[in-house]
């Protein structure tokens, strides 16, 4: 019943509109937005627009159900929906969820700038650790023969052991050091081979 006709004014579809409004309030927190312990309590509260809030039933409503109801419940009837259709669509935006937007945060430029010289700080102790190693890479595979440095106290390479002395000179033979010579051997007479006589191939004959 809506406060029209409580106060016994003439009435319009505009009054359906407002007990459609109660139905969707009871249909939300499942009590009458004007309910009292009697029905004279009621009347009397539905005269005076004394809502309950939807925020006291369902503390989980919306900022746009709130909005809602108190267009469709508004002392003057003017400010009401004027047609079904308006309260079915407005109730229908205030249930819709909302899109929840998520602000991308915004970067602190001294955090940029502190990355920024933690990277540099990496990449120049890296450059320093390549350079001792290949420092420490040379000195290993050094020649010998250079004298080395490491810390306070100098390394030397070993002396290598002294060469070996060869002869200068071959010594000397000496007569007494020579064999005595070979003795003469006796003259061998010659060796006499006996002549074929000569024969005379006609005397065969």
């Amino acid at each position: 019943m809506s406060p029209e006709h409580v106060c016994g004014e003439s009435l319009d579809t505009r009054a359906d509109v407002w007990s459609l409004a109660v139905l969707a309030f009871e249909t939300l927190t499942g009590e009458l937005p004007f309910a009292a312990e009697t029905t004279h309590e009621t009347l009397r509260r539905i005269a005076m627009f004394e809502a309950t809030p939807v925020r006291k039933l369902r503390p989980d409503a919306s900022p746009a159900l709130e909005a809602f109801f108190a267009r469709a419940f508004a002392r003057n009837i003017e400010d009401r929906f004027q047609k079904a259709e308006d309260l079915s669509r407005a109730f229908s935006e205030a249930l819709a969820p909302k899109p929840i937007v998520v602000e991308a945060p915004q970067r602190d430029p001294r955090i940029r700038t502190a990355a920024i010289a933690v990277a540099c700080a990496l990449v120049v102790v890296l450059a320093a650790l390549f350079v001792a190693r290949m420092s420490s890479f040379s000195d290993v595979h050094a020649p010998v023969a250079e004298e080395r440095t490491y810390g306070a106290q100098p390394i030397t390479p070993p002396i290598p052991p002294p060469p070996l002395e060869t002869p200068s000179s071959v010594p000397e033979i000496t007569p007494a050091n020579t064999l005595p010579p070979p003795s003469p051997s006796p003259p061998q007479k010659p060796i006499a081979r006996p002549q074929k006589p000569n024969v005379d191939p006609s005397s065969i004959f």
